[in-house]
């Protein structure tokens, strides 16, 4: 049995299950700020998406026009075709590429210093101590960071759910939560 196994099975499954979620709780208050940011930064693109579609709506045809001088093959990738409805103009605007590219900067980061930021400031010596196995540690770091884009999503659904409502794009909430959420994955 290896060290760390037998250290973890000291442990009774509460006891396990207080530490992991300090270590969860750790994560979030050492991030909280940057996550914020993120958030807020989310938030304000969703928003200008939102505030500039109404003069895309009005001006229609010759967005159109625009978007059919488009290569074809560009045209498909971003789904182009449907540009100047409400849930076009989200799709090519804030899911095909926005919002996949700030979640995995987000994912890549947390992902990062989940290991990176306690050996800088001198906490890993104590974070391995612990009497929880490694792989224990790593998991919930991991989850941390699937929490943090699960609540980056949340905030952009939210965004959007009350942003479509103001500038009258008729598109059902629970799409805008599939489309948020499966950026995330």
């Amino acid at each position: 049995m290896s060290r760390a196994s037998t250290r973890s099975s000291s442990l009774s499954s509460r006891e396990v299950i207080a530490v992991l979620t300090a270590l969860l709780t750790k994560s979030w208050r050492d991030h909280w700020k940057g996550l914020a940011s993120w958030a807020g930064g989310l938030i304000a693109i969703a928003a200008i998406q939102l505030w500039v579609y109404p003069s895309i709506r009005e001006s229609s045809e010759g967005v159109s026009q625009m978007i059919e001088s488009f290569p074809q093959a560009m045209q498909e990738v971003f789904r182009m075709t449907d540009y100047t409805s409400g849930p076009g103009f989200l799709n090519v605007e804030l899911f095909s590429f926005m919002v996949p590219l700030i979640l995995i900067a987000v994912g890549v980061s947390w992902g990062a210093a989940a290991t990176a930021e306690e050996e800088h400031r001198g906490t890993a010596d104590i974070l391995v101590s612990l009497p929880v196995s490694r792989v224990r540690i790593i998991v919930t770091k991991m989850i941390a960071t699937a929490l943090v884009l699960l609540g980056l999503c949340l905030a952009l659904t939210i965004t959007l759910i009350i942003g479509t409502r103001l500038v009258d794009i008729d598109v059902a909430a629970a799409n805008l939560f599939a489309a948020s959420f499966s950026c995330a994955l």
